[in-house]
């Protein structure tokens, strides 16, 4: 049997396929602002006193570079770095419009993603004199 490819490919004009490259993955990728700005305390109807359950998957998930379907998981199943995920949390939730201490965001390698969701979701709002 001939051995599936797991290469991502794009479609060209003539219908055949592309293999992407590094670059252009990167290219497609988005960065917090631009994934959180919809979701921003400051936009109409998302003027929330707490930053929420689903703000906080879609943080915890963006820094772990991984999908909704992997909250079960733990940073070290996931291969994820603590310090690093702890400050790409954080990042996340001051770009959403809300404040918590990094101390406070969970970092152990045995740390489940849902646990991280469930810390974060009650982030209260910022004051509207401090820097986001």
């Amino acid at each position: 049997m001939a051995k599936k490819s797991k290469e991502i490919r794009k479609r060209t004009d003539g219908g055949a396929t592309k293999k992407m490259s590094s670059t252009e993955l990167s290219a497609k990728g988005l960065s917090h602002e631009e994934l959180l700005q919809p979701m921003r305390s400051d936009v109409s109807g998302q003027d929330l006193p707490f930053l929420g359950h689903a703000r906080g998957a879609v943080i915890v998930t963006f820094c772990a570079r991984t999908s909704p379907a992997n909250l079960s998981r733990t940073l070290a199943e996931l291969g994820v770095d603590g310090i690093s995920f702890q400050s790409c949390v954080f990042e996340g939730i001051r770009h959403a419009g809300y404040r918590m201490d990094i101390d406070k965001i969970p970092n152990s390698p045995d740390t489940k993603l849902i646990t991280v969701v469930s810390v974060i979701q009650n982030a209260p709002k910022a004051e509207p004199d401090t820097e986001i």
